[in-house]
């Protein structure tokens, strides 16, 4: 009994630790997603002369906004088919799915020839960038709020997945610094020339690290099981871990059973055996 005594204090601080680790991985990786998505509208006024020329510039402004607004009639179906795919695989690689579609949205916009040089090719460009952000953002908004629920203790849930809505709010005070300092420091003709690009080379490099980071996220499931009448989520295993679910969970319980025994907070012994299930 006194080994239990000396060794699951320590476990129990190590999985608090990763978990601390995991949620603030994630809240940076969400805030980077929505800047990808959010900061096109900081930059709407020079997007509208360079694409969509319609001479008039209220015309222009009007179809750069729809534009922006074709990717929230995305969302719904990307956040039924990630959200779908998150629940069958583990939130992990859903979200590691939505960094990559939206960092390639963001990457079509930096990279998208203007309407002078490319005539309606450019507007299309951009239309179909915003369809595949869109998507994105569908599944991200579900799949992560899931997943920082489901990476915070289970009295602290509802505070682990606010992080969500405080991470976009973190997104528009970041995109706007980025419009000030981009339109205030750059020269109109230079940031008609080039300058508008940067912000969103800004965001491209910024989902290549929220995508090399998101790989080593807890990959905790939705599932939860009882024991003795209190709730504990329990690893759910990714499609990769598949061959470890049956022997594992069985270990699991035994050593539940055991700890239980033994007179161990089961929160506790939930919190090691989902930090433990994760390594």
């Amino acid at each position: 009994m006194s080994a239990y005594r000396e060794v699951v204090p320590s476990l129990v601080a190590r999985a608090g630790a990763g978990r601390r680790r995991t949620m603030i991985a994630a809240v940076i990786g969400n805030t980077l997603e929505w800047y990808d998505f959010v900061v096109y509208a900081f930059l709407a006024g020079t997007i509208a002369k360079l694409f969509f020329p319609a001479g008039n510039d209220t015309a222009s402004l009007l179809l750069t906004l729809a534009t922006f607004g074709v990717g929230f009639v995305m969302r719904p179906l990307g956040a039924v088919v990630l959200g779908s795919l998150a629940d069958r695989a583990g939130r992990k690689p859903a979200l590691l799915i939505t960094i990559v579609l939206m960092g390639l949205g963001t990457a079509m916009i930096g990279f998208a020839p203007t309407y002078a040089a490319a005539g309606w090719v450019a507007p299309l460009v951009i239309v179909t960038a915003r369809l595949i952000q869109g998507f994105s953002a569908g599944g991200e908004l579900g799949s992560a709020t899931s997943f920082m629920m489901e990476n915070s203790p289970p009295d602290r849930r509802g505070l682990g997945a606010s992080w969500q809505q405080a991470s976009q709010a973190a997104t528009l005070v970041v995109c706007s610094l980025v419009g000030v300092a981009v339109t205030g420091l750059i020269p109109v003709q230079d940031l008609e020339a080039w300058g508008w690009r940067v912000p969103f080379f800004i965001g491209r490099l910024s989902a290549d690290r929220s995508a090399y980071a998101r790989p080593q996220h807890r990959n905790v499931g939705c599932r939860a099981v009882q024991h003795g009448g209190a709730d504990c989520g329990i690893h759910r295993t990714s499609a990769g871990r598949a061959w470890r679910t049956l022997s594992h969970q069985r270990a699991v319980d035994r050593n539940v059973a055991g700890l239980q025994r033994r007179g161990h907070d089961l929160r506790r012994i939930c919190a090691v055996h989902c930090d433990m299930a994760d390594r």
